[in-house]
């Protein structure tokens, strides 16, 4: 069951892979819409909730998908607490329709989630649990067709995803294209690079500071250049974990792949669908390309005022 990305089928409520909503999902939107302002007073964190509710709900795009978010969670061995809302959500549109399902779906989550030593138990309050169960013994049938079932675990669960949680979701795969192992290799080979780019000009103003017969090599120095933009854009991407390249193909290194996999045989990324994470990668992508030009033009005109004596491998 763990596993599951929730009790019921998709053709049933909301399609991870498909989330275009049939009309029990729309009518579950719908109601659950009216408790949105209820989990907090706060400006700010009713927009925060705002987006969370969508993305539980399947209506936006990769890379912050219900799927997506999923697949997170469940990183975080915190999966249960999705999965649980999007079940609470069919329940509620189920219970509305007032369609026979809706007892049997109220079982189910009650089971599943909401009792003592559940498979998949969340972790709400004992007043919360207790109203649920009572509600259920006291009067099955009336308490399975109440849309409001399951209301307030709903709440307490958007607050459990909110806050930290959340946000660390939407930094990874709104303004990320590339995963750890790309964020190191990264740096490893801009300071590299770096590193090169200086050497050689070192040995130049060497070859100058030494030669039998003095010649002019200062704008030989610019043959670096294109090294310095390569390096310095390498060290940037690394800080910004995001790439150019990805992000000009609208996808994203899934976690754990390697540049190999992402780039020579296209494999290893998913595409980014989503409005507000494209806007914001292009947006970081355009500067680094910009920051790396700029500051490779800083130091190699710093370079090639430097006078043969301050070589970097002249001794003394």
């Amino acid at each position: 069951m763990a596993d599951r990305t929730s009790l019921i089928p998709a053709t049933e409520g909301y399609d991870v892979e498909n989330p275009a909503a049939s009309a029990s999902v729309r009518a579950s939107v719908k109601v659950a819409s009216t408790a949105v302002s209820d989990y907090s007073s706060d400006p700010t964190q009713q927009s925060e909730n705002a987006l969370l509710i969508k993305v539980l709900r399947g209506m936006r795009q990769s890379p912050i998908s219900l799927k997506d978010f999923q697949e997170y969670l469940d990183s975080e061995r915190s999966g249960e607490l999705s999965k649980f809302f999007v079940d609470a959500e069919k329940h509620e549109a189920k219970a509305q329709e007032r369609v026979p399902q809706a007892v049997t779906l109220a079982h189910d989550i009650t089971d599943h989630y909401i009792k003592m030593n559940a498979e998949e138990e969340i972790n709400i309050s004992d007043q919360d649990r207790r109203k649920i169960l009572g509600k259920l013994e006291e009067n099955e049938e009336a308490a399975a067709y109440d849309p409001t079932l399951f209301r307030a675990a709903k709440g307490e669960v958007i607050k459990m995803l909110s806050g930290d949680k959340f946000q660390r979701f939407l930094k990874r795969q709104l303004e990320t294209n590339i995963n750890q192992k790309e964020v190191t290799r990264r740096k490893i080979m801009g300071i590299s690079l770096t590193a090169l780019s200086l050497i050689i000009v070192g040995i130049l103003m060497w070859v100058q500071t030494f030669a039998a017969t003095p010649f002019n090599v200062r704008w030989w120095r610019l043959i670096v250049f294109p090294l310095l933009v390569w390096g310095i854009g390498l060290v940037l991407s690394s800080r910004a974990q995001v790439c150019s390249g990805l992000a000009g193909k609208c996808v994203r290194m899934r976690e754990n792949e390697s540049w190999f996999s992402a780039y020579r045989k296209d494999q290893g990324t998913q595409v980014v669908q989503d409005e507000l994470a494209l806007s914001r990668i292009m947006k970081k992508a355009k500067e680094i390309n910009r920051g790396a030009v700029l500051y490779s033009i800083a130091l190699i005109v710093v370079l090639i005022l430097l006078p043969p004596g301050y070589g970097i491998l002249v001794e003394g």
